[in-house]
């Protein structure tokens, strides 16, 4: 039963890893060359027309395709377009005209014509057993008889411009060209009408039509007018990539080739754009067509690949993931660049960031970024929430969740302020102290009976406290000190260097250190009140303020002390002058001396 259950286990992994691999785009297992500029389906069969490898055929749904360019010459001819007019199919070459097979590509035949001669063919299409052609200097011409004779349907008209692509719909032809010109003729070229207005003014080179609709890509976008030309709108949204090279009605949905960007899908004539890229082999696509079953993408640089069309899906909006600066992130670069996630479908992102999470009143904001990333500057050693929105449309926003950061202080030096410079007799232990410098991480200090620190007679570093208690100097020596600012990056900045003499230890009682917790002293350095709690109990005991050379200097308390005791007391300081000073609790069973700075 064991070994049933791991079977069908391992037969259940296998279906979700095939699924998966259905789910993406497939390559062939032999394929064609790059530069696919068109791709027809023929009967039950497709041709590939390659503008470096001629003409490929697939007999399987394109799992393996052949090279068909027998009578070509391939060497020297390039393939730029490809279409079929019952059992005969056509291309349209650079230089070298038109080309023929009956045979499935077994052997090709030149097609020459007085009117229409070895020129170069840069688009093909065929309507109701019509072959229709796009050549150089903007010639049009048609073949009622599969290519045997050609007329020119140009009628003067268009003659004279850059011309890029032609569609024929039951009848009407659109031509595509330069600066946002769409010739259309419903007679057979007698008569042609421009449908360019604002904003279609780039060149056109890819058309389809659907009813009233029809679609053009440009180089800097896609275009669609939904009133058969007579107005055209530009529908951008969600492109990553505007360099449109291919554009289809397919079903409900428009399938938009990039060079570039890959492919992308709409469900509502362009308003949103989807990418659908997953395993894409390369995202610069010049070419798409399509079976029942598949969609198939003529690149650039790798073979036809293919997907199957069921699993294209408009995809799930989702929010945004955040990604840098990463959430509570410290001493994050004040030039900064955030980032995030890039959402299937999203049509572009909004960023807020504020002084609190609330995003109440937002710094600064900037709504419609097109890609993941966005960039700015922030003020320094200040911390800073952020959020990112996916757009969607009908203006849905989908918010992330919301991170925090500090950004980074610059490295200053710190202030230097017990012992002072030239002190003498300084009593121990000694409670060095300093001001709190900018973008310090930690504190290093040296103590040396050198002015230079040749020799380095006492060296701490990871003090993240703005003191440091010591007592192992000599009596009467004469010292130097310094403290060293560390930054986040191990950056270092040395501080001004104080000199002093050292004096005895002044104890008859227990000297605690800062990180002794019988006795707690805050704020430490102490401005003008200082509050003094207690962590152990003691009988008849008396708190007491002295100075650096044993005097008492203020009087606390004198009583009984419980754990956790505290003392408050202003007017015990207001009076003392800035440096070094001890709490001394003495009572019946202890005796304690606990340093502190006073700063004014």
């Amino acid at each position: 039963m064991k070994s049933i259950r791991l079977f069908l286990g391992v037969l259940l992994l296998v279906f979700i890893s095939l699924s998966c691999l259905r789910a993406a785009w497939e390559v062939p297992e032999t394929g064609t060359e790059g530069d696919v500029k068109q791709i027809i389906t023929f009967q039950d069969k497709l041709f590939a027309a390659s503008y470096s490898g001629g003409v490929y055929l697939t007999i399987n749904n394109g799992l393996q395709w052949i090279p068909r360019n027998t009578g070509l010459g391939i060497d020297t001819v390039h393939v730029n377009c490809i279409s079929s007019v019952d059992n005969s199919i056509f291309i349209g070459t650079d230089k070298y005209g038109i080309f023929k097979t009956t045979n499935l590509g077994d052997k090709w035949e030149q097609k020459k014509d007085n009117s229409i001669g070895p020129t170069s063919v840069y688009s093909m299409t065929s309507d109701n057993g019509k072959l229709y052609v796009l050549t150089e200097d903007a010639g049009i011409y048609t073949s009622p008889d599969k290519g045997e004779n050609w007329n020119s349907i140009n009628n003067g008209d268009i003659f004279g411009i850059s011309v890029y692509t032609i569609r024929v719909i039951n009848g009407t032809v659109y031509v595509g060209g330069e600066y946002g010109h769409i010739y259309k003729t419903t007679d057979n070229g007698l008569n042609w009408t421009d449908l360019k207005s604002s904003p279609l003014v780039f060149g056109v080179k890819t058309i389809d039509v659907n009813g009233t609709n029809i679609i053009a890509g440009t180089s800097n976008g896609v275009f669609i007018s939904k009133n058969n030309g007579v107005s055209w709108a530009i529908v951008n949204s969600g492109l990553k990539n505007t360099d449109i090279t291919d554009v289809k009605f397919q079903g409900s949905l428009i399938y938009l080739a990039t060079r570039g960007g890959g492919i992308y899908i709409s469900d509502n004539l362009g308003s949103n754009w989807y990418a659908v890229n997953e395993s894409i082999p390369d995202m610069n696509i010049l070419s798409m067509a399509f079976t029942n079953t598949y969609i198939y993408a003529g690149s650039k640089y790798a073979p036809v690949a293919r997907r199957l069309l069921t699993e294209i899906k408009i995809p799930q909006l989702t929010a945004p993931s955040l990604v840098a600066p990463a959430n509570n992130d410290i001493n994050v670069d004040y030039n900064i660049s955030f980032s995030w996630v890039d959402v299937p479908g999203a049509q572009s992102y909004h960023l807020q960031l504020a002084l609190s999470n609330d995003f109440t009143n937002p710094i600064q904001e900037k709504d419609l970024i097109p890609q993941s990333t966005w960039g700015t500057t922030l003020l320094k050693g200040k911390e800073y929430f952020w959020r990112v929105a996916t757009n969607g449309s009908n203006n849905s926003k989908l918010w992330s969740e919301v991170f925090k950061f500090t950004t980074k202080e610059d490295l200053l030096s710190t202030t230097l302020i017990y012992p002072s410079n030239d002190a003498k007799d300084v009593k121990q232990p000694i409670q060095f102290a300093w001001n709190k410098s900018s973008g310090t991480a930690s504190y290093k200090i040296h103590i040396s009976t050198y002015e230079g620190f040749d020799i380095i007679d006492h060296e701490k570093s990871g003090i993240t406290d703005t003191t440091y208690s010591y007592d192992k100097l000599t009596k009467d020596m004469v010292y130097y000190w310094r403290i060293i600012s560390v930054g986040p990056d191990a950056k270092t900045v040395d501080s001004e260097v104080n000199k002093f003499t050292a004096g005895a230890i002044t104890s008859v009682f227990e000297n605690l250190s800062l990180n002794n917790t019988l006795i707690e002293v805050s704020p430490n350095p102490v401005e003008d009140r200082i509050n003094i709690k207690c962590n152990f109990d003691a009988h008849n005991a008396l708190i007491e303020i002295v100075n650096s050379n044993g005097i008492t200097v203020a009087s606390i308390f004198n009583g009984e002390i419980i754990n956790g005791k505290e003392f408050n007391n202003q007017n015990s300081v207001r009076g003392l002058s800035s440096g070094k000073y001890f709490i001394k609790i003495a009572s019946e069973d202890r005796n304690y001396i606990y340093p502190f700075i006073i700063v004014k």
